[in-house]
């Protein structure tokens, strides 16, 4: 028993950096003793709060910034009408649209931690919003297809018109598709040359729906998985316009999925393809 107390504060400490170390920064633990163990707690406490403090700092920085560049992002895309049709146009055209997608991420990053930008719920068949998110991969090869689990045989088959509905959730439409876009996105970005389209499939369960989307192109290297929800990381360090991007999306994806009270996985191998779960509960 008396060792049981002693070891008490070491606990709540090892505890509390377990909870650091997930991402809740600012986390406090209970200064119970003048002792070592009070002073390593107190030292702990201070770190905690400044890296807290350090990491708000830094999204407000982006936040400010981002609503400054609107404006003159908006006063380049009215001048740049004037400019006579060429190549030149084009690029800065694409230039201004790469930025604007950057910025936008940024504030609805932000928007999902405000009081002002909860989800706004509505009930709806999520196989309807897939499918209709699917079918905007058309145009790009290799594509995306919505397949269904054949009860009779146990197989997978393309989909198509059905009488059954999919599992209705109260979900925030614009947030959502926006997940899927993203998703299917790299999917069929590193899928070119495969030419298998990305398959993707709806599970019901007792307690959750998930939406996989698999691809069978240049995969993941393992070290890079537990890095790829970060904000601004990215497998490819080139940021040509052929990948694209700035490492904003998958950290928004994850970002949303969390406010809807899921969560987003990846499993992938190089080579081989890659995974993506998106988990509603029910």
């Amino acid at each position: 028993m008396a060792i049981r107390k002693l070891l008490s504060p070491l606990k709540s400490l090892s505890e509390a950096v377990e909870r650091l170390g997930r991402g809740e920064l600012g986390h406090q633990v209970p200064v119970c003793s003048h002792d070592e163990f009070g002073s390593l707690a107190s030292s702990f406490n201070t770190m905690s709060s400044r890296l807290a403090a350090l990491v708000r700092a830094r999204e407000q920085l982006l936040l400010d910034v981002s609503h400054e560049l609107r404006s003159p992002l908006t006063r380049i895309k009215v001048a740049l009408e004037l400019v006579p049709e060429g190549t030149d146009r084009e690029g800065i055209g694409d230039d201004l649209n790469e930025m604007e997608t950057m910025i936008g991420e940024i504030l609805e990053a932000a928007r999902l931690d405000s009081v002002h930008g909860k989800l706004n719920l509505e009930e709806m068949d999520l196989r309807d919003l897939v499918a209709e998110t699917v079918a905007a991969t058309k145009a790009r090869p290799p594509g995306a297809m919505l397949v269904d689990m054949n009860p009779n045989q146990g197989m997978l088959s393309t989909s198509g018109p059905r009488e059954k509905s999919g599992p209705i959730l109260k979900i925030d439409r614009a947030r959502v598709r926006k997940v899927l876009a993203n998703v299917l996105d790299n999917a069929v970005k590193f899928s070119k040359g495969k030419g298998v389209p990305v398959e993707v499939r709806i599970e019901e369960g007792d307690t959750q729906v998930t939406i996989l989307v698999r691809d069978w192109g240049v995969g993941i290297p393992e070290t890079e998985l537990t890095q790829i929800f970060e904000p601004f990381y990215r497998i490819d360090r080139s940021r040509s316009r052929e990948t694209g991007g700035y490492g904003l999306g998958l950290s928004l994806c994850k970002r949303i999925m969390e406010a809807h009270g899921g969560h987003i996985g990846i499993t992938s191998q190089a080579g081989e393809g890659t995974e993506v779960s998106l988990v509603f509960p029910l």
